[in-house]
């Protein structure tokens, strides 16, 4: 199968732009945000599910993102500055969803939900957890804030919770000691950021 994959021409990933498409980001920016390549390796690795310009322009501007909410002066304070700066080096399409989410921070959150739109594709999910994220206080807030959200949280909670977890200094620990299999997770974690 490998070698069928390595000798093919084009990438085997469905032409679709969901949010799925992001699900491998967060894990390859924990393990290559200092590789000066990331974005070439985020782009194949969301060809292999997602063989789409716009799955890709997507997954390029949250890795985006997420390389940056791991600096060490990143904090939520500095979101709205960084989405907007990295949106606007970014194709149209996700530049122009982002500039009409960006004039909605403030608004009533289910509401902007229901205006950009609660399902899954990526031109309105990514938006969609952005303005969650924007007007959260913490980290609980802002996966509580994505659920009542309504739609495709679950879609939406890869981009709450990567950057939610850097900008508000993890998950509160009271949340890590209920999680079943934890040292498993932890351990499997740890070797993939080493």
């Amino acid at each position: 199968m490998i070698e069928i994959l390595e000798g093919a021409r084009t990438f085997p990933g469905a032409d679709d732009d969901q949010l799925p498409a992001l699900t491998k980001v967060p894990v390859l920016v924990a393990a290559y945000s200092d590789n000066p390549d990331l974005l070439g390796i985020v782009e194949e690795a969301v060809r292999v599910t997602n063989n789409n310009d716009t799955a890709v322009a997507w997954a390029i501007f949250v890795a985006r993102l997420l390389q940056w909410s791991v600096q060490d002066d990143a904090d939520i304070d500095g979101l709205s500055g960084a989405i907007e700066r990295i949106a606007n080096d970014s194709p149209a399409v996700v530049t122009d969803a982002i500039t009409d989410m960006l004039r909605r921070v403030g608004d009533d959150n289910k509401k902007v939900t229901m205006k950009l739109g609660p399902a899954c594709e990526l031109k309105s999910g990514v938006p969609v957890a952005l303005h969650n994220l924007l007007g959260s206080s913490d980290y609980v807030d802002a996966v509580r804030r994505n659920i009542y959200a309504c739609g495709d949280s679950c879609g939406r909670a890869m981009v709450v919770g990567s950057l939610g977890g850097a900008l508000f200094g993890g998950i509160p620990d009271d949340w890590r000691t209920r999680v079943t299999r934890r040292e498993e997770i932890s351990g499997a974690l740890d070797t993939i950021v080493s």
